[in-house]
This record gives structure tokens, sequence and C-alpha cells, in this order.
């Protein structure tokens, strides 16, 4: 497959297809869904990355991904900012008591 291997390629489940982890519209153009504000890489990737840093270890998400650390951290903080924006986290509550 060309284009398959390169720098950010990450291999779908089940589809023996890469995704590229840089947006299509990188450095200007059309604009899309396949990115959050400020990303340097796409949706999925994102989404993969944090997922990653919840289940696996440090030296993993890096060698996986081709990523530094510092670079997971800004990717979960996006998907936690977007994941926190479309619900409210108070919604069931009930009761509030303190000590």
């Amino acid at each position: 497959m060309a284009g398959a291997g390169s720098r950010h390629d990450v291999l779908l489940p089940g589809s023996g297809r890469a995704a590229r982890g840089v947006p299509p519209a990188r450095g200007g153009g059309r604009r899309g869904p396949w990115a959050r504000h400020d990303a340097g890489f796409t949706r999925t990737f994102d989404d993969t990355a944090a997922w990653l840093a919840v289940k696996t270890s440090k030296a993993a998400i890096c060698q996986l991904l081709r990523i530094a650390w510092r670079t997971v951290g800004r990717i979960s903080e996006r998907v936690s900012t977007e994941a926190k924006a479309g619900r409210d986290l108070f919604a069931s509550l009930t009761e509030l008591g303190f000590e």
C-alpha cells in the first residue's frame, strides 16, 4: 500500500488500511471534521492516543505511535476537553454533602 508505514500511520482494526495521522488540510485549504481545533493529527489518531494513554505504558505509546510523551499529554488534554464539553458532570447529582 502506498504511504503505509510512514511516521504517523495507524492500522485500522479489521480494515487492512492505514489511517494517516496528519489531516488532509494540513497547512491550509479545505476544513473538515477529521481533526480537532489546533490539532496536528486526525481525530481518530487523537482518540487512539488518548485511549492508549489510559490503557498502556508511556513507552508503549511512544513506540507504537512514534510521538513524544508531551505530545500524548497535549492530545489527551484536547480529547478530555471535548468530552467534558459534551456532557454535564453534575447532571445526575441529587445531593451534595460537606464534612
